[in-house]
Parts: structure tokens; C-alpha cells; sequence
């Protein structure tokens, strides 16, 4: 029987079959920015006739090294390489899924291998955030991810309810324009393919494809989740492999 390869043999595995198949490596970068930071949180502030976001993630070097490749960009590209991250498109992507007002700050220097290459990665991520109007329609509430509470008639049950489900995930998914959701397919996700593997199958699957040092960033990988309300706050870390292979609800409430 042959031996199983480990991560660490995954490593130098090729992928140029597999990137051949995508459109561009900028759906690489928002997917990577958006879904497998290192560090990275989402805060949800519900107010009385509306509600707004805010998502910062910060890269981390496997990421850099990773989008530097696949971009075509050595350790050694000039200084003028192409953005890291394309802030008019993720806005437009985030208007699109019902948001208004939506910021992107796309924090880079000088594009992915600069930014490998000078170690800049407290320089290199992205923060957005947005509003979503009461009664407009918003990925994040048709997912059932985010309930508000009705204030007509009044009621005594929480301004809001943060429900991370395996169901609403896929919800949100589903609620995604078409796009934000072939940046998420890059991930081979379960929670969104339905497919049924443990957390270490699904890394070596990540493995395979993009490099172990990826996939380790992935494991090690958190997100802090909080919601707000004039009621109070809840705070709530959670390892991103939780998310992306789902095994336990998440539910706060405000």
C-alpha cells in the first residue's frame, strides 16, 4: 500500500493544470483576502432603522507567497507590480449583495511580491464595510445568518441574532452574486460542496492544490465575530477551519 504523502510532501505539488481552468488570478486574490486571512474579524452593529458592517483581514506570508506565484510575479518583481487587491471590484461585488455605502480600503505595497519580498504584511490586507437599510433586502439576512428583531409590533426578543449554521452558510452563499461565489469555490470548502471529509483530508486537499505552507495558515487561521446592539456587545473567536468544514453552530445575540 503506498504511504499517504504528508503535507509537507504536498508542498512543492504542481498546479498550473488547475489555475489554467480560472479566469483570472485576481479571483485568487479576493478569495484569498476575503476567506483565509490569518487574522481577521467581522462586526455587526445593529441600530434602530438600520444596520452596519465592518471586515478587516490582514495577510499572512504563505498567502503573499502563494498569490505571488500564481500571479506570475518573482520575489523579485519591481516595486510597480499590479495592486494586491482590486478595491472598486470588491466594492462593486458588495453593492451587489445588497450593501450601500460600502468602503474598501485595500491595504498593499507595491503588489503581492513586493509585499512578500519586504516582508510588508502588517501593510498588506483589506478592511470593508457597509450599511444595509431595514426592510432592503442583504445577502446576510436572506441567508438567515442575521435576524433583527420586528419593532413593529414591539417586541422583547434580542435587536439581533447572529446564527452561523452550516445552513446558513450555505444560505449566504447562495444570496452571493455569482462571482463572490467562485471566489469561495477556490476553497473547495465542505461546508458550501456538501462533501463529507475531516478537517485533516480537507487541508490536504488544500495542500494538493495550493501548498502546505497555505494550508497550515488555513489551521492556524482565526475570526473574531461580534455583534452590537444598544443592548450590549457579544464577542466570539472562532477557528476559521470551523467555518470552512462547519461541525458547531455559533449564535450570538444582542
Amino acid at each position: 500500500m503506498q504511504k499517504k504523502a504528508s503535507r509537507t510532501e504536498y508542498r512543492e505539488a504542481p498546479c498550473g493544470r488547475f489555475w489554467g481552468a480560472l479566469p483570472t488570478a485576481a479571483a485568487i486574490l479576493c478569495a484569498c483576502a476575503l476567506f483565509s486571512s490569518c487574522r481577521s474579524s467581522l462586526k455587526i452593529e445593529v441600530r434602530a432603522d438600520a444596520a452596519s458592517f465592518s471586515y478587516s483581514a490582514q495577510a499572512g506570508a504563505a498567502f503573499l507567497e502563494t498569490i505571488s506565484a500564481i500571479s506570475g510575479n518573482s520575489a523579485s518583481a519591481a516595486d510597480g507590480a499590479a495592486p494586491l487587491f482590486d478595491a472598486k471590484e470588491i466594492q462593486a461585488l458588495f453593492q451587489e449583495a445588497g450593501f450601500v455605502n460600502v468602503a474598501v480600503d485595500a491595504r498593499s505595497d507595491g503588489g503581492a511580491a513586493a509585499a512578500f519580498r519586504h516582508g510588508a504584511l502588517e501593510k498588506s490586507g483589506i478592511d470593508i464595510s457597509g450599511w444595509f437599510p431595514e426592510n432592503q433586502r442583504n445577502a446576510l439576512e436572506e441567508a438567515g445568518l442575521l435576524r433583527r428583531k420586528s419593532r413593529n409590533p414591539p417586541s422583547e426578543a434580542p435587536d439581533a441574532t447572529l446564527s452561523v449554521t452550516a445552513e446558513t452558510l450555505r444560505g449566504l452563499y447562495s444570496a452571493l452574486p455569482g462571482k463572490l461565489q467562485s471566489y469561495l469555490d477556490l476553497f473547495m470548502a465542505p461546508t458550501f460542496s456538501g462533501e463529507a471529509m475531516s478537517d485533516e483530508e480537507y487541508l490536504d486537499l488544500i495542500a494538493t492544490v495550493y501548498g502546505s505552507a497555505l494550508a497550515d495558515e488555513i489551521s492556524a487561521a482565526e475570526i473574531s465575530l461580534s455583534l452590537v446592539s444598544p443592548r450590549g456587545r457579544q464577542v466570539v473567536t472562532v477557528p476559521l477551519l470551523r467555518l470552512l468544514n462547519f461541525t458547531e453552530p455559533v449564535e450570538l445575540s444582542v
